[in-house]
């Protein structure tokens, strides 16, 4: 009986958790709408990837706001409609320290309260373009590059994941993804998944993924075996 009773608070404590770091995560384009879901009793934590909200407006009757001072805390966004209007539809505008302008259309469930994480997919065009105007042409790719194998990004620049891309053949058996963007000012990063898909190895050379408008390529893997995966990585020219 005691095993059982334990079995049951180890099976309630997963669903707790999985619950309490429940995640809605979207990418947003500037100036678009986006749906959510919120909680009907519980603030919901709203946040823009890599930025920090400073501004709220909306109709002030139908939500509360738990502690929000804009520039002066993390920019993190809580709330909750009101108990007069627990489940009506609402909308708010959010504008960033980064400039993204987002509209959220709010739909209140009776569900435990999530985080909700916005992923601007628009560069902020000044400040890729300060950093990119600030060092020669080459060292712009060399460091895009670094920043791409590092998982992180310049100032500015909005890294879009992909998702479940369709891969396409290139030939020879060799298959690409495109996995991430990183979209800048006049330069766009670029990561893709390449699998060998032949019954044999293949070797790459990075000269073999270079276009009109590609900057610079790299591969992680020159050699790759039968079924295996590597990760390219390419800087190309855009806007």
């Amino acid at each position: 009986m005691r095993k059982h009773i334990l079995f049951l608070i180890s099976i309630f404590s997963i669903f707790y958790l999985s619950s309490a770091n429940a995640l809605q995560v979207k990418a947003v384009k500037d100036n678009t709408t986006v749906s959510f879901k919120i909680s009907t009793k519980d603030y919901s934590r709203i946040f823009v990837a890599g930025d920090r909200i400073l501004s709220v407006k909306g109709r002030n009757n139908l939500y509360e706001i738990k502690e929000f001072k804009g520039k002066f805390d993390e920019g993190v966004l809580y709330i909750r409609p009101t108990a007069m209007y627990p489940k009506k539809l609402f909308s708010i505008f959010l504008t960033t320290e980064q400039g993204h302008h987002f509209t959220l259309l709010l739909g209140p469930m009776n569900v435990p309260a999530e985080n909700i994480e916005i992923q601007p997919i628009t560069a902020t065009k000044s400040m890729a373009s300060q950093w990119e105007q600030n060092l020669p042409y080459s060292q712009n790719i060399i460091d895009l590059m670094r920043y791409m194998r590092n998982a992180t990004h310049p100032e500015g620049y909005a890294v879009i994941n992909l998702g479940k891309v369709k891969p396409k053949q290139i030939g020879g058996g060799l298959s690409m993804q495109l996995l991430t963007l990183y979209r800048g000012g006049f330069l766009q990063g670029e990561i893709w998944k390449l699998k060998n898909e032949s019954g044999h190895t293949l070797c790459l050379h990075p000269r073999e993924f270079f276009q009109d408008n590609v900057r610079a390529s790299s591969v992680i893997d020159e050699t790759l075996e039968k079924g295996n995966e590597t990760i390219l990585y390419r800087v190309v020219s855009h806007g």
